[in-house]
Order: structure tokens, then sequence, then C-alpha cells
């Protein structure tokens, strides 16, 4: 889910389906924990998350909230991947297609793209976008109400898409023409829980 995914009342209840129809899929919490709570976390590791990413934004990244530690000890016992980090609240990152307020293209990429290949998202009306960056999803790659997965995820226009990449056009694809991702986000600012100060909320 694109954005904050806790704000979505019925995660659970997705989550659990999406692990009991697609077992080998890998499901992914990536959220800033403002919302998470220990009872919370517990219902989507039984769920059956396989990952959960929290981006602690704030100015202070020597500090972390105190709740982070008990979570982070909550997932040991499930063996999925836990990872808490400090962001710069004001750091700048990539152009996410042209849509990010602070950080404009500044002229077209020609180098290839892992997210057509390794990333489905669907919004809260089942369309499908080819990545992460095309929030509004200006491009859909297919309908999940009206179509199966497999089907969008092998059909024509993830192919389109993922050829164009390949041969470094992206001037050919609405969005990624405005976008200057390669590959890998640096962060700017991180810490290792073992490197920082609690903070109690």
């Amino acid at each position: 889910m694109t954005n904050e995914p806790l704000l979505f009342p019925n995660l659970e209840q997705f989550v659990q389906y999406a692990s009991q129809e697609l077992p080998s899929s890998r499901i992914i919490i990536l959220t800033n924990g403002l919302l998470l709570t220990e009872e919370r976390t517990k219902r989507l590791l039984e769920a059956g998350i396989k990952e959960l990413t929290i981006n602690n934004y704030t100015k202070r990244p020597d500090t972390f909230p105190e709740k982070f530690f008990r979570i982070g000890k909550l997932c040991g016992p499930y063996g999925i991947q836990f990872l808490a980090q400090t962001r710069n609240i004001d750091e700048v990152l990539n152009s996410r297609g042209g849509t990010s307020p602070n950080k404009k293209s500044q002229g077209i990429v020609h180098d290839s793209c892992p997210y057509p290949f390794s990333q489905f998202n669907v919004n809260g009306r089942g369309l499908v976008s080819k990545c992460c960056a095309d929030v509004l999803f200006k491009d859909p790659m297919g309908d999940v109400t009206k179509e199966k997965v497999l089907d969008i995820w092998n059909g024509e226009n993830f192919q389109r898409v993922r050829s164009a990449l390949e041969q470094g056009k992206r001037e050919e694809l609405e969005g990624c023409k405005e976008c200057d991702f390669t590959g890998s986000t640096i962060v700017q600012v991180g810490a290792k829980l073992s490197n920082i100060k609690e903070v109690k909320e």
C-alpha cells in the first residue's frame, strides 16, 4: 500500500487473506510508526507479514521512541525482518516520478529501474500501478477487481514498461520520464538501535 498503510483499519484482514492465497509472497509493511502499537504489531505478525520497516522521521536523529525497541522484540520470535531507522524529516531523496514537491527531475535518466520488476502496488479501487512512485496511478497496469493478479503481472502493460526500461527508454513511459530513481536510495541520516538513545513517549 502506498503512503501510510496503518491508516487502513482493515489492514490485518487483507494481510491475512493475501498470505493465505499467496503463500509465497513477501508481505512488507513500511510505516512511519506513529499509529503502530504493540497490540497492532502482534495482529500484523499473526496475520502473516514478512517484513516490518519503521522510518522515524525526526530532527533528532540521535534518539528513538522507546516503543520501537519493544516492537522489535515482538518481531523476534516470528523470524521476520525488522528494520527501524531514523530519517531526517527535511531530507530530499528522488523525484518520485515527478510528483515530489521538493525535488523535480533534472532531465530524463536513461537507466533501468527495479520497481516494475519487483513491486505490485494496488490502491483501494483495485488499480495496479507500475511502481510505488506512481502514487496517483496515472498509468495503471490493470485492475484486480476485473483481472487475475498473475494476468496483470505478466500482462501487456507490465511487459511494455519493463521492455522500455531495459532499453533505457524512460521517455516513452508516463511518470518514468520525470523520475530519477535508478535502483538505490541514499538515506542521509540513519541510525542503528544500538547507537541511539531511547526517548520516553
